[in-house]
């Protein structure tokens, strides 16, 4: 079960599509659900690291850092 933390947002001023990324807490680590004009397109699991990195990926994904999903591969977070 997920338990939202925190949420961010792209600013539409940065020529960014409009993303938003969750935070949550799951279980046993925390998960950044990474949403692209309203649509889930990937839940990353940050498996043993600690909030602070799963909010910088949250941040990176609405800033423009992250550019595609598809950068990323299962267990490299």
């Amino acid at each position: 079960m997920k338990r939202p933390i925190s949420e961010f947002y792209s600013d539409p001023s940065k020529n960014v599509p409009n993303r938003i990324s969750v935070v949550s807490a799951g279980d046993d680590s925390y998960i950044v659900d990474l949403y692209e004009h309203g649509v889930l397109l990937q839940s990353r699991d940050m498996g043993r690291h600690n909030l602070q990195y799963a909010e910088d990926c949250a941040e990176n994904w609405v800033e423009g850092i992250i550019k595609s999903v598809d950068d990323y591969k299962e267990g490299v977070a």
